[in-house]
């Protein structure tokens, strides 16, 4: 009888909590006995980021809060260079997050989202994908 091998990643071999032989469960007319690996292997919950829910927001107060915050804004109508035109894209775009952090309430996840896929499964299609 010669004994096969069992291989295992690197990343695993820290999580085997048992590794043994059944010779017991050997199959009929066999010289093969089942190797039988137990790993500790825990699945992560994925915590699903809270999102703007503007449906429900009071658009009222996200008007006059964002009004408040473009009237601090620079705002001529000539624009000389470029590092300027990004300057104020920047700060337009930050008054316009800021509004939306403070005056729109979070809510939970999508209803029509996948709960199931995350971005580091995109990451790994796209691997996968570019090696094929």
């Amino acid at each position: 009888m010669r004994p096969n091998n069992v291989f295992t990643s690197s990343s695993l071999i820290n999580d085997i909590i048992l590794c043994g032989t059944w010779p017991n469960e050997c199959p009929a007319r066999s010289d093969h006995i089942p190797v039988v690996t137990h790993l500790n292997i825990e699945i992560d919950r994925q915590v699903e980021a809270t999102r703007p829910n503007f449906k429900v927001a009071n658009w009222e107060e996200v008007r006059k809060e964002l009004s408040l915050k473009l009237t601090n804004l620079d705002s001529c109508k000539y624009i000389p260079t470029e590092a300027i035109f990004l300057s104020r894209a920047d700060k337009l775009t930050h008054a316009m997050t800021g509004v939306i952090a403070t005056a729109v309430p979070q809510g939970g996840p999508v209803p029509h989202h996948k709960h199931w896929w995350s971005r580091e499964l995109t990451n790994k299609c796209s691997e996968v994908c570019r090696l094929t």
